[in-house]
């Protein structure tokens, strides 16, 4: 179940979208009957006649009542007069065991901004919806038991509702199923079975199955350790806008684990984890910057050095307000440290520094260490190139994003996004 809040038009609009298009694939190519001219000019996105020959569609045809209804009631600017209306149509259809009715009216009572948001009515249909066989109905019901959300609480029934849901081809069933018997919450412990129920989220796109399933790989529980693997899982989880994968990078980014250590991606994925991981992320980025300015401090180790005044310069840690870092970063760079050299000229001005390498000797350090296969170095090209603090043609930009990418880099992918859409931007 959705746990943040939606509005009731968002719900809706998904409902509305989603069974307008499986009706248009449901369409025979020369049906031409007012309900199919309704489908087809909706698709397109023509209102004005799609509605209408809805409306006059809707006398007899459930399916046309159904999305009468969920379209008027997925408009914020909707009169309380119209929405009663529209409510009490999709009252009238669930009471004919119309299953899609039934589960659009649980989340017409679950939704926050609903004039009448009701978790107890929310529950009833959602089960309503379970019974008649509707699986996402099952998944939702599934979930109200498991939170005790209007129903009393009860993890064995959830469970029961969840495999129902799972074994109907829904991915969020499977990974919560998977979870709980991982877990034993609900169902005996069963470890296989719980893996086996996580890999068809997985199989499904299911973001937060990828990152579980990279944990079990990573700690070699109830499958063979394989951190590589592990990696990729997180890396997919990821790139479909999970916390948990980012926070799974994070480690292997701090850590040096399959990828090389790195520091400045690390953190940058720390800070993507946040809002779902909060407090954990928060705890990751504050032992990492300690455990730098205790080495840099302690030790006097020039790598945690030159880090913290790259992390101050990137803006990942905030301000460096007292500029201990950026004297840090000088300290080294007067040891004639060819890094630390590099990032003062590549992050601050120029003619403050004597330390600062030349453009050219930053360039051919940075090209250098690109070519050992080191992310950073590849990565702090492309940016000197993309932000024209070395003259490159927009091909030439593209080679040296397109190789930060192959070399693994994260926070230059959506820069090669941007990029292109630039490019497109300035055709004719």
């Amino acid at each position: 179940m959705e746990n943040n809040p939606v509005k009731i038009e968002n719900y809706f609009f998904s409902f509305f979208r989603e069974k307008l298009e499986k009706e248009a694939s449901r369409l025979p190519e020369n049906a031409d009957d007012i309900y199919a001219r309704s489908i087809r000019a909706l698709m397109d996105n023509d209102l004005d006649n799609g509605i209408p020959c809805l409306i006059d569609a809707a006398e007899g045809n459930t399916t046309a009542s159904y999305l009468v209804a969920v379209f008027h009631i997925m408009n914020p600017y909707l009169s309380d007069v119209v929405r009663t209306e529209c409510v009490d149509l999709l009252k009238k259809l669930a009471d004919t065991h119309y299953q899609d009715a039934m589960y659009a009216l649980a989340f017409y009572y679950l939704a926050d901004d609903s004039p009448e948001q009701d978790d107890t009515l929310a529950a009833r249909w959602f089960g309503e919806a379970a019974r008649a066989g509707h699986p996402l109905g099952m998944y939702e019901y599934g979930s109200c038991l498991l939170a005790g959300k209007g129903v009393q609480k009860d993890l064995t029934e959830s469970a029961r509702w969840y495999r129902e849901a799972a074994d109907a081809g829904v991915d969020l069933a499977q990974f919560e199923l998977g979870i709980q018997l991982l877990l034993g919450e609900g169902v005996k412990e069963n470890f296989p079975l719980g893996i086996h129920y996580i890999k068809m989220a997985v199989d499904n796109g299911h973001p937060g199955a990828m990152a579980a399933l990279a944990q079990l790989y990573y700690d070699g529980r109830g499958l063979p350790e394989d951190k590589k693997l592990a990696y990729q899982l997180y890396r997919q989880s990821f790139a479909r806008g999970n916390g948990k994968g980012a926070y799974g990078l994070a480690r292997f980014y701090l850590l040096g684990e399959v990828v090389g250590q790195d520091y400045i991606t690390a953190c940058w994925l720390a800070l993507k984890a946040k809002p779902m991981m909060g407090p954990i992320a928060d705890s990751f980025l504050r032992k990492m910057i300690e455990n730098l300015y205790s080495n840099a401090r302690e030790n006097k180790d020039e790598h945690s050095f030159i880090m913290l005044a790259w992390l101050h310069a990137c803006g990942m840690i905030g301000d460096d307000k007292n500029g201990t870092a950026l004297e840090m970063l000088r300290s080294v760079a007067q040891t004639g440290d060819m890094l630390a050299r590099s990032l003062l000229l590549r992050y601050y001005p120029e003619d403050q520094f004597p330390e600062t390498a030349s453009t050219d000797e930053c360039v051919s350090f940075f090209q250098k260490m690109s070519e050992q296969g080191h992310i950073w170095a590849a990565r702090e090209l492309a940016l000197m190139a993309i932000s024209q603090q070395i003259e490159r043609s927009k091909d030439e930009q593209l080679e040296l994003l397109n190789r930060a990418a192959e070399l693994g880099d994260l926070i230059l992918e959506h820069e090669i996004r941007n990029y292109l859409d630039s490019i497109k931007a300035d055709e004719p």
